[in-house]
């Protein structure tokens, strides 16, 4: 369903959905029909995530009137909810065949949704079958923390990665004024100007930002109780520290 491209065009999309969903085949399928298909996967503190996710779906709740997560009434009671079935679940997870733990965990998609706004933070198991198939020269592993902080930086190592000649660099992505979130500075003659960076209302008409959407949790109004932060962090640490081990570096998530 991708549409046509010359052989000096590069194709993409992006999705979460992937990499923890059903097919349990998914990557050896994406292989077969892509052999020369490039993955890049962005992870951010699980801790973060999950609450980034019951908040996504709150508002999905909302829109669409649909129960999901809003049953709880609040984080700290889904948390209290389905924390102990994920502990359950994973209780002998690091003497389990791996393929066999991942598999149950992309299964748990079609059997309990709600489930998945904490078990898609167990980076390691779903990692293991995205391993089996693809490695470094094809699978770009991004912390999504470091994104938030310098995308520029991270968007040059991509595009080197991807094989595509560096025409978004560094430079060009820059702090909205009053967000602090960083935007994408149009490519226009005029936005290259020194004048665009020394005036606060011209430099924010030469950006291009993420809805208002985007970055829910991310600007302070909303936070987990510091309850179901520690239970989170305590659940989550086996399982960042086995992925750290596996990808050879360690983020700072905490």
């Amino acid at each position: 369903m991708m549409p046509p491209a010359t052989n000096i065009q590069v194709v993409m999309e992006k999705t979460p959905v992937y990499f923890d969903r059903t097919p349990y085949d998914l990557p050896e399928r994406i292989k077969t029909t892509v052999p020369n298909v490039k993955l890049i996967l962005v992870v951010c503190d699980p801790v973060a995530r999950a609450f980034s996710d019951y908040v996504h779906e709150r508002v999905r709740s909302e829109l669409y009137h649909s129960r999901m997560v809003s049953t709880y009434g609040t984080f700290d009671g889904y948390v209290d909810a389905y924390l102990p079935k994920l502990k359950e679940l994973m209780r002998d997870w690091e003497n389990e065949n791996p393929t066999i733990m991942s598999n149950a965990l992309s299964r748990l998609f079609m059997k309990d949704l709600d489930a998945t706004v904490l078990s898609s933070g167990i980076y390691t198991v779903h990692l293991h079958r995205w391993h089996r198939v693809f490695n470094k020269t094809d699978l770009r592993i991004v912390d999504g923390n470091r994104f938030m902080e310098d995308p520029g930086s991270i968007i040059e190592e991509l595009q080197d990665f991807i094989g595509i000649p560096k025409l978004l660099l560094r430079e060009d992505f820059v702090k909205h004024p009053e967000t602090g979130y960083y935007c994408y500075r149009r490519f226009k003659v005029e936005n290259l100007s020194n004048e665009t960076l020394s005036s606060p209302e011209v430099l924010k008409k030469s950006l291009k930002c993420l809805a208002d959407s985007k970055g829910r949790t991310r600007n302070g109004k909303l936070a987990p109780s510091e309850e179901a932060t520690r239970k989170l962090r305590e659940f989550y640490e086996p399982f960042n520290q086995d992925f750290f081990r596996k990808i050879g570096t360690e983020y700072k998530w905490k």
